[in-house]
């Protein structure tokens, strides 16, 4: 019986579902989701970008370095509506759903 409860009491809290928006300091709006769980989680734009906090606490497209790094990429990220041509060309250039995973790392 404790050996029941005890497994289900550590069960990890999946993350929010529910969409989540913000207004940038650009003016931009953001609508984002919370994947994941407690343990593992990430955040990605409505259309599927991974998205970091920058310095500012503010959330930019992620894109990955030359030693496979997850960073911020300079960009703030908004919602695809909202978008300009140097959000655009930033995400032609970068995959959506990025997601660190060593074996992948090529270097």
């Amino acid at each position: 019986m404790c050996l029941i409860f005890c497994s289900l009491a550590f069960k990890p809290v999946p993350a929010d579902p529910r969409p989540h928006v913000v207004i940038q300091s650009n003016g931009k709006t953001l609508t984002y989701y919370i994947k994941g769980d407690e343990r593992t989680h990430w955040i990605e734009s409505s259309d599927g970008y991974s998205l970091l906090y920058n310095d500012n606490k503010e959330l930019e497209f992620a894109c990955i370095d030359e030693h496979c790094n997850l960073l911020p990429s300079g960009v703030l990220a908004c919602d695809e509506q909202d978008r300009d041509e140097t959000e655009l060309y930033l995400l032609e250039t970068i995959e959506k759903r990025l997601f660190f995973i060593a074996k992948d790392c090529k270097n």
